[in-house]
């Protein structure tokens, strides 16, 4: 949300004095018919003065704010005669009508132009259905829309069936979609490294620096893939701060690059080699390795770049129970002779729990124990019942990182107190007090 939020305001501008839109708007003075009609300006009309400056500046600010604005679907069939309704402003005497301008279109931004009905006036007026990015070209609307697309993950074809099934001219080209790709892209790499860089800054007060001035850290590593399985051509992982849990630094991870694809025919040519030679430093294939050790080598690139990047050390390690990650880390010496803890993520140990008794269960089958019953069924090891093991063990685990003792007594009581039974009670390991899971 971060990303899109901050691309929006990059997008948004104070309105221009140039603005085709704000033209319709203003309608005090007109020019004469000796004027170029097709891109004169309808000057706004004057704020009345009212008895304080502080109630005019009142009245503009709601305005202002009672604006519509957005982006909505409007269906030009009842758009069209709304426009009719409207007397021209330049004769006073008969009515406008919209119409578009199919060959001027940009993209999604529709070229539309009203004018009057007269055959002697000449009444004219176009604009765009959407304003611009900046003191760029750009249209917003062609912005927005292909940030959408590449949020629901669809590309210029998906455009075109998606027009053409809501009955609307086309989407841009493709070049101008790839060029709209690029310049999103540029803008979420720009706000991401700004927010990363804010995260670091947001950390660094809970720590003392070194020596050194760096500043020795926790982090928690994590990695993701595109397609489920271990398959997945892209991963991407993430170093997220213990203390604030904001996202510090990302790796991208690709096995694959699309422009080496294209030129793979040509390997061995003396082309090839010229087009190699620029394009090495800027190949998207960054790991030769499985799909499954994508987390580990993204993370490793995370740690051998942070005290050059950010003045920080990641010695406090926060991953899976099995992390190959930190067995990497540690095998790199990254730090040299400064070692990087590894913390054990209770969550992943609580779903550890859950998993082997699920197993457990599983391979039991229908197999009986000693009172002749099997491991399941009403009264027994249940999915409810691992599921409020599992929600026992975390607690156990979570309220006592104080004092390992108490912990293991507190992992123990969950043991004495699934066993106890009316007749023979057995709740000594469990916590006292009215707030205790015990109800005993």
């Amino acid at each position: 949300m971060e990303v899109k939020e901050a691309l929006v305001e990059q997008e948004s501008i104070e309105e221009s004095d140039e603005s085709d839109l704000d033209r319709l708007d203003e309608t005090d003075t007109l020019p004469s018919s000796s004027d170029n009609l097709s891109s004169h300006v309808l000057p706004r009309k004057p704020h009345e003065l009212s008895n304080t400056k502080l109630e005019t500046e009142t009245s503009s600010s709601e305005d202002d704010s009672a604006a519509i604005q957005g982006f909505r679907f409007i269906d030009m069939a009842v758009l069209s005669p709304i426009f009719r309704l409207l007397l021209c402003p330049m004769c006073k005497k008969n009515h406008v009508e919209l119409d578009e301008d199919c060959d001027g279109k940009m993209g999604f931004a529709s070229a539309l132009f009203i004018k009057c009905t007269g055959k002697k006036c000449k009444f004219f007026e176009k604009f765009y259905a959407s304003s611009k990015v900046g003191t760029s070209q750009a249209f917003k609307v062609n912005r927005r829309i292909v940030l959408v697309s590449r949020n629901i993950g669809v590309g210029h074809q998906g455009l075109v069936k998606f027009t053409a099934v809501m009955n609307m001219p086309p989407p841009m080209n493709e070049n101008s979609y790839r060029d709209s790709v690029d310049a999103v892209r540029k803008a979420a790499q720009n706000v991401c490294q700004q927010s990363m860089r804010s995260a670091v800054e947001n950390v660094k007060p809970f720590y003392e620096p070194d020596e050194d001035g760096v500043f020795d850290i926790g982090i928690s590593g994590h990695g993701t893939w595109r397609r489920r399985g271990y398959s997945s051509i892209f991963g991407i992982v993430t170093a997220m701060s213990t203390v604030t849990g904001k996202a510090i630094d990302i790796e991208l991870m690709s096995k694959e690059c699309r422009e080496c694809i294209v030129w793979r025919n040509k390997e061995g040519t003396q082309e090839f080699e010229d087009w190699w030679e620029g394009h090495q430093h800027l190949c998207h294939a960054n790991h030769l390795g499985s799909s499954g050790s994508m987390d580990a080598s993204g993370l490793l690139a995370i740690f051998q770049r942070s005290v050059e990047q950010y003045s920080l050390r990641y010695t406090d390690f926060l991953g899976d129970g099995d992390s190959k990650a930190h067995k990497l880390i540690v095998q790199e010496a990254v730090y040299g002779e400064k070692d990087v803890s590894k913390l054990e993520c209770v969550g992943h140990v609580q779903k550890r729990l859950g998993s082997r008794l699920h197993s457990l269960k599983k391979r039991m089958g229908q197999s009986r124990l000693e009172d002749g019953k099997p491991i399941g069924g009403t009264g027994r090891l249940t999915k409810s019942k691992i599921d409020q093991l599992q929600v026992y063990y975390g607690r156990a685990i979570r309220n006592n990182t104080h004092d390992i003792h108490s912990m293991q007594d507190a992992v123990m009581a969950i043991w004495h107190y699934t066993q106890s039974t009316d007749e023979n009670p057995d709740h000594d390991l469990c916590p006292p007090g009215e707030h205790s899971w015990c109800g005993f």
